[in-house]
């Protein structure tokens, strides 16, 4: 896992992980809805969305591509 920080007038936060990517039919709903998984329903990357956005910032699927994972919180710096 690797995790990154950058400020440039914006907010990127980036964790990156070597694991399966998700699945196809799963990738437009992450983060949109509850999902089904192996290991849970996605309710808690639902829910870090739905924060983020209210307050401003975005978390997005970045990376999907299996030995490369990569989620980013992106948003305005303070």
């Amino acid at each position: 896992m690797r995790v990154s920080l950058a400020c440039n007038g914006r907010v990127a936060l980036r964790v990156r992980d070597s694991g399966s990517a998700v699945p196809p039919e799963m990738e437009n709903t992450l983060l949109r809805a509850p999902v089904d998984s192996a290991s849970g329903l996605g309710i808690g990357l639902y829910q870090a969305a739905r924060q983020a956005e209210s307050s401003g910032y975005r978390l997005v699927l970045e990376t999907n591509r299996d030995g490369e994972v990569c989620f980013a919180l992106s948003g305005p710096a303070a």
